[in-house]
């Protein structure tokens, strides 16, 4: 599976075209699907529609101020005891880049919990390391692609989806 690290970095231009990250974690520099788009003997079938309506658009995002507090996963089940608090350096619906004290391996789980000025409670997202790079003055960069969204086990809840949605349209 190919992620382009451009829905994890900051918009450095504003001519840079969004991608697409499906619910089943692949990505697509293809326009997301219209309703419309589906034929009319799909257009009330469930799954073709929810097939449909699996795509959304990530553009990346900074919230000044934002921290995440990131917790690793062993074997994908069990939560290690301490989390570290990151700063969060870009945030999209597809997922978050932040600064970290340690290393994290390429596909190991996290779970994170994301802390916005203003909000009251963290949103609680689950996710997988995609890439981690050495910075220039100690630590590490870390890129996070978020799980799927739905109401099936291991996915984030719908919730976090409409949150992202709201700091979105709010701060990119």
């Amino acid at each position: 599976m190919h992620l382009s690290t451009e829905s994890l970095h900051p918009v450095t231009h504003p001519a840079m075209p969004p991608v697409l990250l499906t619910l089943d974690g692949t990505i697509s520099d293809a326009p997301p699907p219209v309703a419309s788009a589906l034929a009319p003997s799909a257009a009330h079938n469930p799954v073709a529609e929810a097939a449909a309506l699996q795509r959304i658009a990530c553009r990346s995002f900074q919230v000044s101020g934002a921290q995440a507090d990131v917790q690793r996963v062993l074997f994908g089940l069990v939560p290690w005891l301490s989390a570290e608090r990151c700063e969060v350096e870009s945030i999209s619906k597809g997922g978050l880049t932040f600064e970290s004290r340690l290393a994290m391996s390429h596909g190991e789980s996290v779970e994170l919990k994301l802390r916005v000025p203003g909000q009251r409670a963290p949103l609680l997202i689950k996710g997988e390391v995609r890439w981690c790079k050495r910075a220039r003055y100690g630590g590490h960069r870390v890129g996070v692609q978020f799980a799927a969204y739905g109401a099936s086990a291991g996915r984030n809840s719908r919730s976090v989806l409409v949150a992202l949605r709201a700091l979105e349209a709010k701060h990119a």
